[in-house]
């Protein structure tokens, strides 16, 4: 076995990654792994390598565990640090089994008649036709002799130890996947697989920043899920954006002509609740990071919906969509203008996109006092990203939204009633407290106590798909 530093910059964030059979260190040398560190183990061939003592001084560690390597990850587990969040990718805990893995007779035939032409077969059906020739350089140049050798050792192991798929935090499966089956990675993994585009190795999945998997989205919606029983009551300024998104949504569709909706970040309904009652023959899909947000929506519904669960920015995304609905949603997502792209490929000629987000000065009084806050796009980023995308701007409008509270604390309390505390995370002590409250009311104080700034904007689009040149 062999063991890799991808990246090492005295981070405490450190991400273990296990490749796949075949795998090398050129494997990752091209992808963003954010602030975090990143310590990779290939070439199976042995499982006697020496594990560097300091991946224990990390505070957080993160496993993302890709193929064989999901069975590796399990079976070196004891030998590791804890992990605080688990990733298998494109792999199962049974790597091979005619149920829940690589078909026995399709993985005997692979190593019983391994040779050069066999293992360029292997990398084709890896990366997919489109990129082949891009990828193929990332994988192994050891000799076909070694390559055996590894797989031989695989294969004896698999049979000496069971993994659990109980300990893995997420499984991710590719809908094109050539080497493990859908069908049987949907036995694996059940409820817990989320489905992705792409082939064995997803690479838009990497391309856009494997941190993702386990940081951004994962952090937001384990927030969203601890205040979906407050949201109700508190979230009452998303509660008049997705009024006023419906509003000019309606304007401009005829209800009786859409056909399929998605909805991305569905929450606890609010918009959904709106736009159903007028569009009541469509096919709804709906799309929220947590899966308790559909007990919410469910009943809103006479046909049922299909839910998408999970980050939409790596889910599979239906096609032929008439209209993308969603609200104070895209300003969660690290790329926007990518995601934008993708849900133009989901969308059908002269289709409808409305959502509401936020523009920079949202919450300012937050980012004046803590120096944290998300990366929000302003009118004319979002326009230049919708354009790129193939859509054509039908409305742009924005609009000032204060609050009121009668102490900072009362801010603090109702950003974690509508989830967001997870953009101005602080262990707030005693004296940090007391130092934010007494500048909070030095500096945005207001005739009942202090004043939190929303700002919300709203964008109604058309596609038309891109101009050739």
């Amino acid at each position: 076995m062999k063991i890799s530093w991808i990246k090492k910059e005295s981070s405490d964030s450190l991400i273990l990654f296990f490749g796949g059979f075949a795998s090398g260190e050129n494997l990752l040398e091209n992808f963003d792994f954010g602030e975090n560190d990143v310590l990779m183990f290939s070439d199976y061939s042995d499982f006697c390598a020496e594990i560097p003592n300091e991946i224990f001084e990390y505070s957080k560690v993160s496993v993302v565990a890709w193929s064989f390597g999901v069975w590796v990850a399990d079976f070196l587990e004891s030998r590791l640090p804890k992990a605080d969040v688990r990733i298998a990718l494109c792999g199962s805990t049974s790597p091979v089994d005619d149920n829940f893995g690589i078909p026995s007779q399709i993985f005997s035939g692979t190593l019983q008649n391994f040779s050069e032409p066999v293992y360029e077969k292997f990398l084709l059906r890896v990366f997919g036709a489109a990129n082949f020739k891009t990828c193929k350089e990332m994988f192994s140049k050891r000799s076909c002799a070694d390559l055996k050798k590894e797989l031989q050792n695989l294969a004896c192991a698999f049979k000496t130890f069971k993994a659990n798929p109980e300990n893995w935090t997420r499984a991710i499966a590719a809908k094109n996947d050539k080497i493990f089956p859908l069908s049987n990675m949907k036995n694996a993994w059940g409820e817990k697989l989320e489905i992705v585009s792409g082939e064995h190795f997803p690479l838009s999945l990497f391309n856009s920043g494997i941190e993702k998997l386990f940081a951004d989205a994962q952090e937001v919606g384990r927030s969203f899920e601890k205040s979906f029983a407050r949201y109700e009551k508190t979230a009452l300024v998303q509660k008049r954006i997705a009024s006023r998104l419906a509003q000019l949504t309606l304007k401009r569709i005829n209800p009786s002509e859409v056909k399929r909706v998605l909805e991305i970040g569905a929450g606890t309904g609010f918009l959904t609740e709106i736009l159903a009652s007028e569009i009541k023959n469509a096919r709804w899909f709906l799309n929220d990071l947590s899966e308790r947000s559909f007990d919410y929506v469910r009943g809103i519904f006479e046909t049922p919906p299909t839910f998408i669960a999970g980050d939409a920015q790596i889910q599979e995304l239906p096609q032929d969509i008439d209209l993308i609905v969603s609200s104070s949603c895209f300003q969660w997502f690290e790329s926007l203008g990518d995601f934008i792209e993708k849900l133009a490929r989901s969308s059908s000629k002269d289709s409808i996109m409305a959502f509401s987000t936020f523009l920079p000065d949202n919450f300012r009084e937050i980012r004046a006092l803590t120096g944290k806050g998300l990366n929000y796009v302003g009118i004319v980023g979002i326009e230049a990203m919708l354009k790129r995308a193939g859509f054509e701007l039908l409305c742009a409008e924005a609009e000032t939204v204060k609050l009121e509270f009668e102490k900072p604390i009362d801010v603090l309390k109702h950003l974690r009633d509508t989830g967001v505390t997870g953009t101005f995370s602080e262990f707030w002590t005693p004296s940090k407290m007391k130092i934010f409250s007494r500048q909070y009311l030095d500096f945005f104080p207001s005739e009942k106590g202090v004043v939190l700034t929303y700002r919300p904007a709203y964008f109604i689009s058309k596609f038309i798909g891109k101009k050739e040149g």
